[in-house]
């Protein structure tokens, strides 16, 4: 009589087995590596569970390895007696036919401690799956390991009850830590597949280690029933093992899915898989209320796992500050856009040697008007007018209605650093006003901004923002789309550049302005923020284009 004991939980990709570390006939120790799997992700030791001798190999080299897959036949293993005969016939009151009730025993009480296997040199602990009191079964995944290569479910190697959890989320492991206590109670495992079989019968690559005793595709009742369907398979998958990869489970952290509602898993061995996930999203975003694309959004947002703070005081000494309103309303608004906006950045040069010089040379008239004249003054009409040649960069999406919103006025935000935080005034009606009268606005909202004297209206409105960081520094970044506008133009500091003339054949001193264009890719493409971008380089590198479409 031998066991036979199955490949851990490796996750849902297929790996080769590439090396076999013992021969049969061979004395091996709990813990020691049998044989070496690679994936196209990693390649890991698979251990014995137990001290006992090979029968037989179960898998050659280069064959193709699943989870669950038996791989070892271990004769005089010490961890377990086991009388495989113990089986109940039960009675069912509402069926004509027995059903078998098989039952794994253990004899020996004493905790059992776990430690973490062979070939783990670094790694964390990123979730932890049973806690004290819970029975579980041998194959069972009892933590999540994640290294800087990949990350592996540590199933146990013994049926038992979890007397004690050794590690918890966030600790760095090694072999040979310490993980689980385990005692080996005598547990009942109703509807489990017998592990325990005789050598000379033929191996079953298909029997799970752990049979689904309810059938949720076929089951009528819990499909069609007066009650809710969904609680129904909640409950159901609750009472059982959820059989997930490590790739599956951080996805579905990622995502906030709780696994036990995922209905059907069309993995191998009832296993489920990232497009079960994904399905499962799919078919909830279909039966949000409404049917609409903004709840449907809602779903997904909202179930983004917010981010756990460590303790900071035990590294060092911290000061907590409140956040203002004005904090709080940027955080919400970055967060929605980076959520919403599925954003694209395109970067360009500018030459503004001529425009300088231009701007300069009218520093006396800007002086009698008492206006401070910036180049953004000169940007700001350049973007409206262009905002005008392609109008598809004015418009909004409305997914409710499924309409694209073109807007016939130009008003351009802009960004202001305050000590209150960032703030967006808005120049309105662009198209209209004179570069002295966008530059008189500048000077004016920029004022109420640093006062915080701005009033509501002069901060709605806009279709297209611009953010400079020029008199900072810096030269390009991508800056967030201000939904529900198509994009924002970010501005970097000016700076001397060699430029090719091709009329000389020779470089020259060229006034280099860094222009960095972030848009929302469901509504412009490539090819309309090319085009945006060139054409403001182009009415940049001379300013007298302006007066051609006045």
């Amino acid at each position: 009589m031998a066991k036979i004991f199955n490949i851990p939980d490796i996750g849902d990709t297929e790996a080769t087995v590439i090396e076999i570390l013992v021969k049969e006939g061979e004395e091996v120790k709990a813990q020691q590596p049998i044989l070496t799997l690679e994936s196209d992700k990693a390649s890991m030791d698979v251990v014995s569970p137990s001290d006992g001798k090979v029968k037989k190999i179960l898998l050659n080299v280069n064959d193709k390895a699943l989870s669950d897959v038996p791989f070892l036949a271990l004769e005089d293993y010490k961890d377990d007696e086991v009388s495989s005969d113990e089986s109940t016939k039960q009675q069912n009151k509402t069926k004509s036919n027995d059903d078998t009730s098989k039952t794994s025993k253990v004899s020996n009480s004493k905790s059992q401690v776990i430690e973490i296997p062979e070939g783990v040199d670094s790694a964390t602990v990123i979730e932890i799956f049973v806690k004290k009191g819970d029975v579980i079964a041998q194959g069972q995944a009892i933590l999540t390991l994640e290294s800087d290569k990949a990350s592996m479910d540590f199933p146990s190697p013994v049926n038992g009850i979890v007397d004690e959890i050794l590690l918890k989320v966030n600790d760095q492991v090694k072999t040979g830590d310490k993980a689980i206590s385990i005692s080996p109670e005598s547990v009942s495992f109703a509807g489990y597949e017998d592990r325990f079989v005789d050598i000379s019968e033929p191996v079953k690559y298909s029997n799970p280690s752990i049979d689904n005793t309810v059938d949720i595709a076929n089951d009528a009742t819990a499909i069609n029933s007066t009650v809710d369907s969904e609680t129904q398979v909640t409950d159901i998958y609750k009472s059982k093992i959820i059989h997930a990869g490590p790739a599956t489970r951080h996805l579905a952290r990622e995502l906030g899915v709780d696994l036990t509602l995922i209905p059907r898993p069309t993995g191998p061995l009832s296993r489920i898989t990232k497009i079960d996930l994904y399905e499962y999203v799919k078919n909830r975003v279909k039966t949000s209320s409404d049917n609409t694309y903004v709840a449907s959004s809602n779903v997904i947002a909202t179930s983004v796992p917010e981010v756990t703070l460590p303790d900071f005081s035990k590294y060092g000494k911290i000061n907590r500050v409140s956040m203002s309103k004005m904090d709080i309303l940027t955080a919400e608004a970055m967060y929605r856009s980076h959520m919403n906006v599925p954003p694209v950045t395109q970067f360009e040069d500018a030459n503004i040697k001529e425009l300088e010089g231009f701007r300069v040379s009218l520093k006396s008239t800007a002086e009698s008007k008492s206006i401070k004249l910036t180049l953004l003054s000169f940007i700001v009409k350049a973007c409206a007018v262009i905002l005008k040649e392609n109008p598809k960069l004015n418009s909004s999406l409305d997914l409710v209605s499924k309409e694209r919103v073109y807007k016939e006025y130009y008003n351009i935000g802009f960004a202001v650093d305050t000590k209150h935080g960032l703030l967006v005034p808005v120049i309105k009606d662009v198209l209209n006003k004179s570069i002295w009268d966008i530059a008189s606005d500048i000077i004016s909202l920029s004022k109420k901004s640093v006062q915080a004297s701005l009033s509501i209206s002069e901060m709605q409105g806009s279709c297209f923002t611009i953010s400079s960081l020029g008199g900072i520094g810096g030269t390009y970044f991508t800056p967030i789309v201000n939904t529900p506008e198509a994009a924002i133009l970010g501005l970097g500091k000016s700076r001397i550049m060699p430029s090719y003339n091709p009329k000389t054949d020779s470089f020259e001193k060229s006034l280099s302005l860094p222009l960095s264009l972030s848009y929302d890719h469901r509504i412009i493409n490539g090819a309309d923020a090319a085009r945006y971008i060139t054409r403001l380089k182009h009415i940049l590198e001379d300013i007298r284009h302006l007066s051609l479409v006045l």
